[in-house]
């Protein structure tokens, strides 16, 4: 088997049949299809009843409870027999024969992984995501350009289905996710697949459809698993400090996580009035762990709005005043 796909579902009954056609359109002898279903309450288990029926190479992984996503791909990893593995989660969908030419160009390069492009969909409107590195095709370090502070790298593109990763990356623990995060996993994931690979390339192809603003999307959360992104860049900031690299690293790491601590910033005001106040604490509380005089640096650099909006949140001890 080339390929596996890790079919991640969730109460995504409207989605599913779209994503189930376009899968069939993708089907071969050399592609296995692992769907695991994270104990829906909708009519998600039925429908991938009938997809393991109608799809060859296909199995069908039921949680008695929900998990979370972290799980249900770590249950879909533990299954999968390509030599190569990929993710979906049950709301997207598939240009016809992308499987085929993703497993091939895999194949072809024969790095530990593989990026691609994508297409985003926002209700009608189709919008071409170029993974942010312009060397296609070519074998690269996995930590090669990554790390430049100022602009987006292959290590701010976290998609875990915009991609390929082979069985070596299995058999070295690099593709479980940490099960306690709801959120931000694919973060923690990435940083430690740049990390430890030893190999990958980026290639033009832009097969995955992402539905972007679903509404059972733990994007939209407004609880505290959107907080879990917290403990996953403690997980980041943690490791990369003990790796060979971390004085390279590491002030990439922190604009990494000032960029979604921004975010959030600029989003809590929907949130719960509980979660917006944990969110305030326990983001102080952590900041307080960085190495103070490096924060400040790094904040620095960052643009007027994003410093200002930041600062008011929390200022760092000693160091430059930005």
């Amino acid at each position: 088997m080339k390929l596996t796909s890790v079919i991640a579902c969730y109460n995504v009954a409207p989605y599913l049949p779209d994503c189930i056609a376009t899968l069939k359109r993708n089907a071969g002898t050399d592609i296995e299809f692992v769907f695991v279903d994270d104990n829906s309450t909708d009519d998600t288990p039925r429908l991938l009843e009938e997809a393991v029926h109608a799809l060859p190479n296909s199995t069908l992984i039921r949680h008695s409870e929900n998990r979370g996503v972290s799980a249900t791909r770590n249950s879909g990893t533990a299954r999968a027999g390509g030599e190569y593995i990929t993710y979906l989660d049950g709301d997207d969908w598939l240009a016809p024969g992308y499987y085929p030419r993703l497993a091939a160009v895999a194949a072809d390069l024969g790095t530990d992984f593989i990026k691609v492009d994508h297409i985003r969909v926002t209700g009608t409107r189709r919008t071409l995501c170029r993974a942010p590195e312009h060397r296609r095709r070519q074998v690269l370090h996995p930590l090669d350009g990554v790390a430049i502070e100022q602009r987006e790298t292959m290590i701010d593109y976290p998609n875990t289905w915009s991609g390929a990763y082979s069985r070596r990356l299995v058999d070295a623990g690099l593709l479980m996710f940490d099960p306690a995060l709801r959120t931000c996993e694919d973060r923690h994931w990435t940083w430690r697949l740049h990390m430890n690979a030893t190999s990958y390339a980026v290639v033009g192809l832009d097969g995955l459809r992402y539905r972007r603003d679903v509404r059972t999307s733990l994007t939209r959360a407004v609880d505290d698993r959107q907080l879990d992104f917290l403990p996953a860049f403690e997980n980041v900031i943690n490791e990369v400090a003990s790796h060979p690299m971390s004085d390279h690293l590491l002030p990439k790491a922190i604009r990494s996580f000032l960029g979604i601590v921004h975010h959030h910033i600029e989003q809590v005001s929907g949130y719960q009035r509980s979660t917006a106040r944990r969110f305030c604490r326990r983001y102080r509380q952590f900041a307080d762990t960085l190495p103070q005089d490096l924060f400040a640096d790094v904040i620095h650099r960052m643009d007027e709005r994003r410093r200002n909006r930041l600062l008011s949140m929390y200022r760092p001890k000693g160091g430059r005043r930005p």
